[in-house]
């Protein structure tokens, strides 16, 4: 099983491949000012062989992941860990597009002042892999107009 989580001091890697920044993270705590909810999935958010399509609630953004792959299936399942801030909303919110090619490592770099919303995946059981796509997002304040990402 494959854990990762992202702490507000750490960077946040996917299979080793997707990278989060930690200077987002370090900005979220200042502002946050620690007023942080959590979400960890209770149950998988995928079946092996399916289609994965999980966002999170609430204005929640992706703050870490755990996959258990399956040998016979040759696929994975996963879950997410999500974090809101109060007062903090999502917007401008837009899909990646696929982020890697069917048998090729993944290398995506989330940009500077966006968070992931939400993950789609599909799996191929020609190639028995699975291509991603993240929907990310702005972050601004609710209850203003001053953007604090970005």
């Amino acid at each position: 099983m494959n854990y990762f989580l992202c702490s507000f001091h750490n960077t946040l890697l996917l299979n080793s491949f997707l990278k989060f920044s930690w200077k987002l993270a370090r900005i979220l705590r200042h502002v946050a000012l620690l007023q942080i909810s959590y979400l960890f999935t209770v149950n998988w958010e995928n079946s092996l062989d399916r289609i994965l399509d999980f966002e999170c609630p609430k204005n929640g953004y992706v703050n870490g992941m755990i996959s258990e792959h399956d040998n016979g299936a040759e696929d994975r399942r996963w879950k997410f860990y999500c974090c809101s801030i109060p007062d903090i909303h999502m917007y401008d919110c837009e899909l990646t597009g696929w982020t890697n090619d069917l048998d090729k490592p993944q290398d995506y770099q989330l940009p500077m002042g966006k968070a992931i919303k939400g993950v789609f995946s599909e799996h191929d059981n020609g190639a028995e892999d699975r291509r991603y796509e993240y929907d990310v997002c702005n972050m601004v304040r609710f209850n203003g107009d001053e953007s604090i990402i970005g």
